[in-house]
């Protein structure tokens, strides 16, 4: 599930969870042959952020105190690269192809960014859409022939340092207007999200720009949004009521060269669909 700029080294432990491994294949007899000397930890998942050094991710692949790495005869490992599309929640998948393989148990396991772009259709860092997840799943093949691999995956989320804000604890404030019946434009304001651990999720004070007190005679009438940002990306991370009706998020995007903020939603009170623009001060 993320060239990088932070090194992560996490043991692969072997636990409790044999289950939920299975074999590759039609044969029940191998599938129920999982031995913990067999078995290790899904990979964490991880966050990678553009621009920092340095540039790889190492994992250390172990066996259970060091025990049973003569039964396994190499590790197999293959990505997946999911791009978001404008629908909530939703990704084109590309197909799979092989990342790395790793012949020696307990070993180290080193990915690049140009490891995980091989493949697909960016050749640099700087060209990878915000919010891309990369899914990479393992293969186990024992000495014996038996190949095994976890039903889980790991997912390496690629996200951009983002700069709605200069600081932290900034509220900033925006200058809104937006696509209809708006007499001049508002100011609204943007503060990070202080409930999330997550430098990138904000709060918007208003994302209809005044559309509804303008347009629809809703006075002092504000519709408060909360948003992560990634590489110029926005995801809704709430939603807002107009009259206990929800507006529509139909896209978003954030461009840094010049501080501006589109919004495009629908409003449930007469089925128009708006673009909000927010210019920072």
């Amino acid at each position: 599930m993320r060239i990088f700029n932070i090194i992560l080294a996490s043991t692969f432990l072997v636990g409790m969870a044999l289950f939920s491994w299975s074999c590759v294949g039609e044969d029940v007899t191998a599938r129920q042959q999982t031995t913990a000397a067999a078995t290790l930890e899904p990979l964490p998942d991880t966050v990678y952020l553009r621009g920092q050094q340095p540039a790889s991710l190492t994992f250390e692949i172990e066996t259970p105190n060091g025990s049973g790495a003569d039964r396994i005869e190499k590790v197999d490992f293959y990505k997946t690269i999911k791009l978001p599309t404008n629908k909530e929640d939703s990704f084109d998948i590309s197909q799979e192809t092989f990342l790395t393989s790793v012949t020696q148990v307990p070993s180290q396991l080193e990915m690049t960014v140009q490891d995980l772009i091989t493949g697909t259709a960016y050749s640099t860092e700087n060209e990878i859409p915000g919010g891309a997840i990369w899914d990479v799943r393992w293969e186990i093949t024992l000495k014996d022939g038996k190949l095994l691999r976890p039903t889980d995956t790991t997912e390496i989320d690629f996200r951009c340092p983002s700069n709605l804000l200069d600081s932290p604890n900034e509220v900033a404030t925006y200058l809104a207007s937006h696509n209809g019946c708006q007499a001049e434009p508002v100011n609204v304001t943007i503060e990070r999200d202080t409930l999330s651990a997550e430098t990138n999720k904000y709060l918007i004070s208003d994302i209809a720009a005044g559309y509804v007190i303008d347009c629809n005679g809703e006075p002092n009438f504000r519709l408060p949004f909360g948003f992560s940002e990634t590489c110029g990306i926005i995801s809704k991370e709430s939603k807002s009521f107009v009259s206990r009706r929800f507006a529509i998020i139909e896209g978003s995007t954030w461009d840094d060269a010049t501080k501006t903020l589109k919004i495009i939603w629908t409003n449930p009170l007469d089925g128009q669909t708006i673009t909000s623009t927010f210019v920072k001060q």
